[in-house]
C-alpha cells in the first residue's frame, strides 16, 4: 500500500482483508475497512488493487487503487522456498489512483442548516497517480515512492479553500537475518516526508518463527515506534503487533 513496486514482487498472489477501528469508545469515531489484491503474471509484470471505505463522523471517503510493475530478475534466487535468501530483484512500477468524497446527507442536513459551505452535499470524485522503485537483495531491501504526483486537490467543496494535495514520499530500509532454520530477525525504518516540509520515521523490529513440529504454522511479531517530528500531528506511537500464519491463510492484529 505504501510502495506500488511491490506488487506481484513475489511469485504467489495475495488477497487480503483489512479493518482499523480508531478512537474507541467514542461514537462515530473514525473507522476503516480495505481489500487489496496483488500477484506476478506472465512475463515479471505485476499487479496490485487495493479499495477501502472510510467513514469519519458524518463523511464517507472511498477510494482505490490500480498499480502496474515491471520486476528485473537481477540474480538466481530461491523463489519458491520460504527463507529470506530470495531474488535479487530491480522493481519499478506506476499506479493510478481514485478519490470519491461524500457525507451522509440525511442525518448531515439538520447539524448544518444555515451553514454556506455545507449546502452541496453531493460525492465529489479526483484522481492522482503514484511512482515507486523498489529493490532486494537476498535479505536485504531498499525502495522509494512518490504518493499524489499530480498534485491535484482532493475533492472540494470551495476550491478557494482547498490547497493541492502534497506530494509525500516514502524511502524504507531493512534487512531479515536468518538467526536460525526457524528465526528470522528484519529489522527496518522508513522516513516519510513531504513537499510541505512535514517529516517523519518508523523504525520496526520482527520476528519470525517457525514451528518445526507443524509444518504449516508459524508465527510473528513486531513493535513499531514511530515519532512525527513536526506538522499537526506531532508525537510518538508505540504499535505493536503479532501474526499467525496457518497454510496459505494468515491472520494479524495490532494495537496503536
Amino acid at each position: 500500500l505504501v510502495n506500488p513496486a511491490l506488487a506481484g514482487a513475489n511469485d504467489c498472489h495475495y488477497f487480503m482483508l483489512t479493518h482499523k477501528q480508531q478512537w474507541m469508545g467514542i461514537k462515530d469515531a473514525p473507522m476503516t475497512t480495505s481489500f487489496s489484491y496483488q500477484g506476478r503474471l506472465p512475463h515479471n509484470v505485476g499487479l496490485g488493487v487495493y479499495f477501502y471505505n472510510d467513514m469519519n463522523g458524518y463523511s464517507i471517503h472511498q477510494a482505490g487503487q490500480i498499480s502496474v510493475a515491471y520486476h528485473i530478475p537481477l540474480s538466481d534466487g530461491y523463489r519458491y522456498k520460504k527463507a529470506v535468501a530470495r531474488d535479487r530483484q530491480l522493481s519499478f512500477a506506476v499506479s493510478l489512483k481514485f478519490f470519491n468524497y461524500g457525507f451522509i446527507a440525511d442525518e448531515l442536513k439538520e447539524v448544518s442548516a444555515g451553514d454556506m459551505a455545507m449546502q452541496d452535499l453531493s460525492s465529489k470524485f479526483t484522481i492522482n497517480s503514484n511512482v515507486g522503485v523498489y529493490f532486494t537483495s537476498y535479505g536485504f531491501f531498499t525502495g522509494l515512492s512518490m504518493t499524489n504526483f499530480l498534485r491535484t486537490k482532493m475533492p472540494a467543496y470551495s476550491k478557494d479553500l482547498e490547497p493541492n494535495t502534497a506530494i509525500t514520499g516514502y524511502f524504507n530500509i531493512g534487512n531479515a537475518f536468518t538467526l536460525s532454520n526457524l528465526d528470522v530477525l528484519e529489522p527496518s525504518a522508513m522516513f516519510k516526508f513531504d513537499f510541505d516540509g512535514h517529516l517523519g520515521l518508523d523504525f520496526s523490529l520482527r520476528y519470525d518463527r517457525d514451528m518445526p513440529r507443524h509444518k504449516n504454522f508459524s508465527w510473528w511479531c513486531q513493535a513499531t515506534y514511530r515519532q512525527n517530528f513536526d506538522g499537526p500531528y506531532q508525537g510518538i506511537d508505540i504499535l505493536p503487533m503479532v501474526g499467525f500464519q496457518f497454510n496459505k491463510f494468515h491472520i494479524a492484529a495490532a494495537y496503536d
